[in-house]
C-alpha cells in the first residue's frame, strides 16, 4: 500500500477525527496543493452530503483529479470497485465499508 493511501486511511476517523473526505484531501495535500479552506470545507462533504450525494472519500479525489483532468476515471474505477458512487447507496446495499472507500479512493489517486 502507497504511503499516501496509508495516510489517508490512518487519518480517517484518528484521534482528530477527520471524516473521510477530509481524509483524502489531507494526505494527498501537499502533491496537489490543497488549501486549507477546501479541507476545512470538506469537514461537510461526509457521510453523503456532499452536494452530488457521492461518498466523501470519492468526491475529494474527484476534486483533486480535476487538475489533471482525470476526473471522469476516478469516478469510473472507484464504480468498478465499490458498486457505486453514492454515499447512501454504499451503506444501504453495504457494498464497502467507510475505511475501504477512503482506500480505494485514494488508491486511485496515488495511480494516476
Amino acid at each position: 500500500m502507497n504511503d499516501l493511501v496509508k495516510k489517508a486511511v490512518q487519518l480517517f476517523n484518528g484521534k482528530e477525527k477527520y471524516n473521510c473526505a477530509q481524509a483524502v484531501l489531507i494526505a494527498f495535500k501537499d502533491l496537489y496543493e490543497v488549501d486549507e479552506k477546501i479541507i476545512v470545507e470538506a469537514g461537510t462533504w461526509g457521510h453523503g452530503r456532499a452536494d452530488s450525494g457521492f461518498c466523501g472519500a470519492i468526491e475529494a479525489a474527484i476534486y483533486l483529479s480535476q487538475k489533471k483532468m482525470k476526473a471522469e476515471t476516478v469516478k469510473v474505477e472507484f464504480f468498478k470497485k465499490v458498486g457505486s458512487c453514492y454515499c447512501k447507496e454504499i451503506k444501504k446495499k453495504k457494498l464497502q465499508s467507510c475505511k475501504t472507500c477512503v482506500e480505494i479512493a485514494a488508491q486511485i489517486l496515488a495511480d494516476l
